[in-house]
């Protein structure tokens, strides 16, 4: 077994997932929208964060072979006010930002929340 890059068309569109997919058995999600002049309406970022999560966690059930989905996170994403009041923190996938201050965080704590829902929703299928 090793590793293969494959390439989609689209990440927010459902062109090219499934022949992507065909017989994997893993699959890494690593990427979201960072802000630049092209992306920085919020609201923009954060529907982007959560169709393309949406869309590959979808396929990666639907491969039928995949098995176990990683998903890169980011401080922007579990780190918020929680970082005053408890300096020595030790930070984990149990922790959501409570106060985003950015579009790029926003979108990040979106896109996870929404890793969840569907690691759940998708447990028969894969572990996350």
């Amino acid at each position: 077994m090793g590793c293969e890059l494959a390439a989609v068309p689209d990440l927010l569109a459902d062109e090219g997932w499934a022949e992507a997919m065909a017989g994997c058995v893993g699959f890494v999600h690593v990427t979201s929208l960072t802000p630049s002049p092209f992306h920085t309406d919020a609201e923009e970022m954060i529907r982007e964060a959560v169709k393309g999560t949406e869309v590959a966690l979808r396929f990666a059930a639907e491969a039928g072979s995949v098995r176990r989905v990683v998903v890169t996170c980011t401080l922007a994403s579990i780190c918020g006010s929680q970082r005053d009041a408890n300096p020595g923190h030790l930070w984990s996938e149990a922790d959501t930002n409570d106060a985003p201050e950015s579009a790029y965080s926003e979108s990040k704590v979106a896109g996870e929340a929404k890793v969840w829902e569907l690691a759940e929703k998708y447990k028969d299928k894969y572990s996350v």
